[in-house]
């Protein structure tokens, strides 16, 4: 999926996703275009390293369509590497234990795909209001 800019916003908000390319991404993309301007994705973890450091994302969204299991040190890696950045993990299938670990690492969001889908428009006027509020 190519990256996508919302020309019509004129509000600096940009979001980095992480997921691989299917449906439930593109209905996201779709859900997306509203909040931010300028919406980057990337499909494997590995790719993260051609993402310049000093990019500022109001948020990043990290799926489960990864092939790898969401993990707090992924989540804690992206909180390093991008400080003051909302996370929202979007994960249809985790484990209670698993669970607990993820939202130790602090993402704003973590519930499955169509819970994200109902409810993204409070989740995403709450993530992408100003980062002052948010902490580290």
């Amino acid at each position: 999926m190519a990256d996508i800019k919302n020309s019509k916003r004129s509000d600096k908000r940009s979001v980095l996703v992480i997921a691989k390319r299917n449906e439930k991404t593109k209905k996201l993309a779709h859900l997306l275009v509203d909040f931010f301007n300028e919406i980057r994705f990337i499909s494997v973890l590995e790719e993260i390293d051609m993402v310049i450091s000093s990019k500022s994302f109001t948020a990043i969204v990290v799926t489960d369509s990864l092939g790898v299991e969401l993990n707090k040190d992924i989540l804690l890696n992206l909180k390093k590497r991008f400080p003051g950045t909302k996370i929202l993990c979007l994960a249809d299938k985790i484990s209670q234990k698993k669970e607990a670990a993820v939202r130790s690492a602090g993402p704003v969001f973590l519930g499955s795909h169509d819970h994200f889908f109902e409810f993204s428009e409070d989740i995403l006027s709450a993530a992408v209001a100003s980062k002052k509020r948010t902490r580290s």
